[in-house]
């Protein structure tokens, strides 16, 4: 006699493995690949032509130099290339803070936008019932989709706070869920803010610290503020994030 063949319980966690997960994306499986292989490759690229290649043309070829490294963070970081922290390295380290700020900000700024409208474009509701599998990932799509537009407002500020949170597939995932344009571009300018800044002062530091004789407590110190900064904004956002996608929530 055969034994009844095994029912599958509906609260199985779904499979694992890069795969099976590839398997499932469909279209956005490159898109994907992408964004998460890009920022740390082309970040050791960047690390290794900075100071020999990439800055001294920056700072050379000034002002110019400053609209082409905006056109590149724009186009590059919009498709998930680059990383926002490198980026602000790079801009603080060839151009200053002033201009270097600047410059970062208005090229995240329009890949965040690139990013939206690719996310809008492939995403269809498969990522969304992706995310759906996944606990934590549920409750922050969950809290975005049935929150007032001010909740929203502030959890994508918050989402974009959080240092760890990768910026590409960030962009995926406020798309694919349909976040109003305006609130996406508002929270993301407000929350990115502190790591580009951060980042961007740094680089300018190291730049000054290369440039002319500065003390090497005075460059170490202000780069511990800097990361600790980031850390405590990440360590305030996160439990503000996971009180805010707590389930269930509260009627």
């Amino acid at each position: 006699m055969t034994e009844p063949a095994p029912t599958i319980d509906s609260e199985t966690p779904p499979k694992q493995g890069v795969r099976y997960m590839l398997k499932r994306l469909g279209p956005l499986a490159p898109l994907a690949i992408l964004t998460l292989a890009g920022p740390p490759i082309s970040s050791i690229l960047i690390f290794a032509s900075a100071d020999t290649l990439l800055a001294p043309w920056l700072k050379a070829n000034m002002p110019m130099s400053v609209f082409v490294f905006m056109l590149l963070s724009v186009s590059l970081g919009g498709i998930g290339i680059l990383s926002t922290y490198m980026q602000a390295l790079l801009a603080g380290y060839s151009f200053g803070l002033a201009y270097g700020f600047s410059a970062v900000g208005t090229g995240v700024f329009g890949a965040a936008i690139i990013g939206y409208v690719i996310g809008r474009a492939i995403s269809g509701e498969r990522l969304t019932m992706l995310l759906d599998e996944r606990p934590k990932m549920r409750a922050i799509s969950r809290a975005l989709l049935s929150s007032s537009p001010t909740r929203t407002l502030v959890l994508v500020m918050l989402l974009r706070l959080m240092p760890n949170a990768p910026f590409a597939m960030s962009n995926l995932l406020l798309a694919s869920l349909r976040v109003r344009l305006s609130t996406y571009l508002f929270g993301t300018v407000i929350g990115l803010l502190p790591r580009i800044a951060a980042a961007t002062y740094v680089g300018s530091i190291l730049s000054e610290w290369r440039r002319q004789p500065v003390s090497i407590w005075q460059v170490g110190l202000g780069i511990a503020c800097a990361i600790t900064l980031v850390f405590i904004i990440q360590s305030v956002a996160k439990k503000a994030v996971a009180r805010m996608t707590t389930e269930p929530q509260a009627n």
